[in-house]
């Protein structure tokens, strides 16, 4: 399946979402950036069947569903590598701010983020440079709820305790 991907923030910076990824299989070419080794998407039908599901081949893309379609992953596919390009796990993910607080909570069991250590580790690895750009894009007002799940495309997991 197609799994969309971004390249610049609304301002027009660049994401690097891309080169983030890429940096997982191609890290001599990609050694500047810190590896994204998954993504969040919105939809929360917990405990009900997702659209994504382990094992699954993924299709990373930019421009999806315009004339700019680009196919960033396909020369894994065609290795035959298993990172970014199958679906390696789902877990399920919620988010809450207020613009001062906020939350992440991890897991069918909503097991929390409880410190900035953790916060900022999985921002990064979900190719952001900080909680606090991470809360940015996902909430651009300042606060919100937001409620989906991790696709994971390497072997990393959250513990969920």
């Amino acid at each position: 399946m197609i799994l969309g991907f971004k390249t610049h923030w609304p301002d027009g910076r660049p994401t690097h979402f891309v080169e983030k990824i890429l940096a997982n299989t191609r890290p001599w070419y990609f050694h500047d950036y810190t590896p994204k080794i998954h993504t969040v998407r919105a939809g929360d039908r917990w405990p009900l069947r997702q659209r994504w599901q382990p094992g699954q081949i993924i299709h990373m893309a930019t421009g999806v569903r315009t004339k700019n379609y680009q196919q960033f992953n396909q020369e894994e596919i065609i290795w035959g590598c298993t990172r970014n390009t199958n679906v390696r796990a789902i877990q399920r993910i919620r988010i809450w701010s207020d613009g001062e607080d906020s939350t992440c909570l991890i897991g069918p069991a909503d097991a929390p983020f409880l410190t900035e250590a953790q916060r900022e580790y999985f921002a990064r690895n979900d190719g952001f440079e900080s909680w606090a750009e991470l809360l940015t894009w996902f909430f651009p007002k300042g606060s919100g709820h937001f409620s989906g799940i991790i696709i994971h495309f390497t072997d990393f997991i959250y513990p969920e305790s």
